[in-house]
């Protein structure tokens, strides 16, 4: 079989490169003479064939190829080359269409291949028709024995077929159902790539909650010390560290898949879940995920915006605080409609490379309109913002110094920020990046491999595999935004506020037995629980020459004066 093709081959680039559709002046339909093509769906075939006797021996030589079955209508594609269709109504040759063409050697070649040759010049596909020429293209329920009623002669309509060998159809009742991706299967990302996101991704995991949690914590033992727009650096630490934990999870144990289907028909094996939400891992790993990214994206266009009213509109933090309840609101409430938006139109799907659930992972549109525009837009309005506040603080330092005021403080506040946009800017760019490079390969496979069953396109035998590093990029670099909000609060007054708080809980001073004073009855003598003879501080001496009376308070064990008006 090997010999035969290898012959094949190095007898079809000895052929005339003409196109092999140059139809001749006068021609005739005839019945088709070649056994192996005696179950095509079509009987009469064109004479004089356009290619030559030589090239029409050669038929048997692809047998072998066929025998592969290495795509379902590789019998049709040679046999519509060496045998091609005549209409009876209107003789010529009618080919198979260049789509056709295009399918098979995209799941063929790789066999020719195998033995260092290249695709037969006979069957180059730049010689085939396209539509609207004519051609044809064969249904998809086409069996290679039994012999279909009709050919289109057009590209066909979206119509269900089944799933490739290497993705489990979720429902295979339903003919737009879409394929899935086995559990723990290496598809798309190979063992390599996967083993090199574990050995990453547990120590970024545990760093980027250790830090997010400190940076949260030192807002939390010393509120007074932050105000707007401070405190959105510490609400975008926090959500920081709830997106770290399911990545964390994952780290710490690669053999936990939260995206794994829970429920699935008798024989099917488990899949990667698809457009549903039937797991409760699932679930808690989607609103970890996408909330609290959507959240920290957010709550850094808040920083940047009260930032931006702070240093350009020369608003006073008490304004900021009495608007901040209409910021919480937008932060925390704007990403769980978005959430509930993307469950109601079941765009939720799983990762193969990190086993969680989340969105745009098999799905283009979702990928576009849920998570990279809406960050996209987030991030550029958030930037412009801030860099307009740090240009409008760059004018005000000039100002200072020009009146010789101490700008060292300042200087301190510019830098701390100016590190902070950098931090995020470029992790920022890093994953819309990678982003944009999964939506180019999702363009180009998503629907001949998930969504094969009702797209009109003949399922890949496997789709190529993308580039491990960039998809590596994609997950770790969400996960080192911890380092703007540690930067921002690294400093001395916050191990000050740690040592000051922890001192405060473990060492508890014995508190000295000192004597009570007495309630005051008037008189500066004792009679309740303390001793006698404690004087009464005296009130204040009069002013001005006006007399004035003092009236003493004795609900207070201190005693104080109030002025009597009467």
């Amino acid at each position: 079989m090997i010999i035969r093709l290898l012959l094949l081959v190095v007898a079809s680039a000895a052929t005339d490169t003409g196109s092999i559709f140059e139809q001749t002046a006068k021609g005739r339909c005839v019945p088709m003479q070649q056994k192996l093509c005696s179950d095509i769906p079509y009987n009469m075939t064109y004479y004089p064939n356009p290619i030559s006797a030589t090239e029409q021996s050669q038929i048997d030589h692809f047998n072998p190829l066929i025998k592969t079955k290495c795509h379902p209508h590789i019998k049709f594609f040679v046999c519509s080359v060496f045998e091609p269709m005549c209409p009876e109504q209107m003789p010529q040759a009618v080919t198979a269409c260049r789509s056709v063409c295009e399918e098979v050697k995209r799941e063929c070649v790789s066999i020719i291949e195998e033995f260092g040759l290249s695709w037969p010049e006979l069957l180059e596909c730049s010689k085939f028709p396209a539509h609207p020429d004519l051609c044809m293209q064969p249904s998809n329920d086409m069996g290679h024995s039994a012999r279909p009623t009709s050919l289109s002669l057009f590209p066909r309509h979206p119509s269900s077929q089944s799933c490739p060998s290497f993705l489990v159809d979720t429902d295979e009742d339903d003919p737009m159902a879409p394929c899935a991706l086995p559990c723990k299967g290496d598809v798309l990302f190979s063992v390599i790539h996967k083993a090199q996101l574990q050995k990453w991704l547990s120590g970024v995991a545990i760093a980027s909650c250790a830090f997010s949690a400190f940076a949260f914590l030192t807002f939390l033992i010393d509120r007074s010390r932050f105000r707007f727009p401070e405190k959105c650096i510490f609400y975008l630490s926090l959500c920081y560290l709830c997106y770290s934990i399911p990545f964390l999870v994952v780290g710490l144990d690669p053999q936990m898949q939260p995206a794994c289907s829970q429920m699935h028909h008798d024989g099917q094996p488990p899949h990667l879940l698809q457009q549903q939400v039937d797991s409760s891992l699932c679930t808690l790993s989607f609103f970890l995920t996408y909330y609290f990214s959507m959240a920290a994206a957010l709550w850094w266009f808040m920083f940047a915006f009260t930032w931006y009213l702070s240093a350009t509109r020369k608003w006073v933090p008490e304004s900021l605080e009495a608007a901040s309840i209409r910021v919480h609101v937008v932060a925390w409430f704007g990403p769980i409609v978005a959430a509930i938006v993307v469950v109601m139109t079941h765009s939720v799907d799983s990762s193969e490379l990190t086993g969680l659930c989340g969105v745009g992972n098999t799905n283009r549109v979702a990928l576009l309109f849920y998570s990279f525009l809406p960050r996209a837009i987030i991030g550029s309005v958030a930037t412009l913002f801030l860099l307009t506040g740090i240009t409008s603080m760059c004018r005000e330092r000039n100002n200072f110094k020009d009146r010789g005021t101490d700008t060292s403080k300042l200087d301190k506040l510019m830098l701390k920020t100016c590190l902070f946009l950098v931090v995020y800017v470029v992790l920022w760019l890093a994953t819309l990046a990678a982003d944009l490079y999964h939506y180019a390969q999702l363009q180009a496979w998503q629907d001949a491999t998930i969504e094969c069953k009702h797209s009109g396109i003949p399922c890949l035998s496997q789709p190529p595999r993308p580039n491990g590093d960039i998809y590596l990029m994609q997950v770790l670099a969400p996960l080192f935004a911890f380092i703007g909000p540690f930067i921002w609060s690294f400093s001395l007054k916050t191990f000050s506020s740690f040592k000051r708080r922890i001192c405060c809980c473990i060492w508890h001073p014995a508190q000295s037995k000192t004597p009570s004073r007495p309630l005051l009855d008037g008189s500066g003598g004792g009679s309740g629980l303390g001793g006698p003879g404690i004087p009464l501080p005296q009130p204040p001496a009069p002013r001005g020459g006006h007399h004035l009376q003092y009236v003493p308070l004795s609900t207070s064990s201190q005693p104080r004066w109030q002025q009597n008006h009467l």
